[in-house]
């Protein structure tokens, strides 16, 4: 009789100075979903990353009702000059996460760099990664990508922006982008195959469960991501509340940009202030609709497709791919362009969209929207993209 064994799983090794826990990154939200569907789809992913975030805050997941399926475990001491270290089981994923000081951004080079990829090129020789995940065009990426192909692993790069095309791209197997827009961006960039794989769901993360719209929600209130618009909006809609949520920008650089327009962001009492870090779920529960009034090329549009999921009406404009991400199901209005082509705020764009959330801010009209937004819901399906993100890294192997 011959005896059976199961087979080998396929075998993932991601790799970010980043933390996977930095909510306030589109990027590192979206790489975290990713990798839940590769590990339910059967892959063994080993993470490693550190808490250093975008907007400093401690990127560490905390146990507990907010985060139901992390079980956190401190590790022994490692080697002379490695910070205390986390193993966290979050639903299927293992992450080795590196705990630096608060406040912690970019400078996370500068406290355990070398350490970090020393730790890497271990990980690579203990693990034998099919494939190595990553992001990134530094000197020390470019090192780490040529070991993971010396080490036999294929190399796949996550693209969340253009800034790449600026630089040399580390040596890859392969390019993964989240619109089709960015992939065409980066046409002729690379001999290598292109992937398209959209915003990432997973239910634990981003769905509602109980849903009651109050609120126009806009995340991250930078000026590049419309802040001036939506204070403008607020304060021509008194009678509609509206909800900023902080991110690598917060309440400071919210009223320093209400002052810079002439408003006074106290005297604005429609909006409230989230602070960054609470689970989009939360925020998604209490949102009528969702404004991403963008004035820069997005790579995608993580929100809107967050919303989207969920059947929550998306107003965004025509900056890069959001049009993709969003239609069907959402609403875009275009933005008039500057001499030198950037998106810019005028008194017209302010009256069109004034006019959307006048309507959204009836019962009638919000329902409608809603009820588009429902019909295109599937599209984010996380069992459908689990298959397809499957496939995909498969067809590397």
């Amino acid at each position: 009789m011959k005896s059976s064994s199961a087979p080998a799983k396929r075998r993932l090794l991601l790799a970010l100075p980043q933390s996977l826990y930095d909510l306030s990154s589109g990027a590192a939200v979206s790489t975290r979903l990713l990798v839940y569907q590769l590990a339910a789809a059967g892959w063994a992913v080993h993470a490693l990353c550190t808490s250093a975030t975008e907007s400093g805050q401690l990127g560490l997941p905390p146990e507990g009702a907010r985060w139901p399926a992390v079980c956190r475990t401190a590790l022994p001491a490692g080697k002379a000059g490695w910070p205390p270290r986390w193993l966290i089981d979050d639903d299927g994923l293992q992450v080795e996460l590196w705990e630096l000081p608060a406040g912690t951004r970019q400078q996370w080079a500068e406290q355990v760099g070398d350490a970090f990829d020393a730790r890497i090129l271990q990980l690579l020789q203990e693990l034998a990664p099919q494939v190595y995940l990553s992001y990134g065009a530094e000197q020390r990426d470019h090192r780490l990508a040529q070991a993971a192909r010396a080490a036999g692993s294929r190399v796949v790069l996550a693209l969340h922006n253009l800034a790449y095309l600026q630089r040399p791209l580390p040596v890859h197997d392969a390019l993964l982008m989240p619109s089709d827009w960015l992939a065409a961006r980066y046409r002729g960039v690379s001999a290598q195959p292109f992937g398209t794989l959209l915003p990432p769901m997973w239910p634990a993360d981003t769905a509602v469960s109980r849903h009651d719209p109050v609120f126009f929600t806009f995340f991250n209130p930078e000026a590049a991501k419309g802040a001036e618009l939506v204070l403008r909006l607020a304060a021509a809609l008194p009678e509609l509340p509206f909800l900023i949520v902080g991110g690598r920008a917060g309440p400071a650089a919210v009223a320093a940009q209400a002052r810079a327009i002439g408003l006074d962001a106290a005297a604005l009492t429609n909006v409230t202030l989230s602070p960054g870090g609470v689970p989009v779920r939360e925020l998604l529960a209490l949102t009528r609709a969702v404004l991403v009034p963008s004035l820069v090329e997005e790579a995608a549009g993580r929100v809107a497709a967050e919303a989207l999921a969920n059947g929550i009406p998306a107003l965004v404009s025509d900056s890069g791919a959001l049009p993709e991400i969003a239609q069907p199901g959402s609403q875009v209005l275009a933005l008039r362009r500057a001499a030198n082509g950037l998106a810019r705020v005028d008194a017209q764009a302010v009256e069109d969209w004034a006019a959307v959330l006048r309507c959204w801010g009836t019962e009638a009209g919000w329902q409608a929207a809603a009820e588009h937004a429902q019909a295109s819901a599937g599209r984010w399906d996380a069992a459908a993209q689990t298959a397809r993100a499957n496939a995909w890294f498969s067809g590397l192997l």
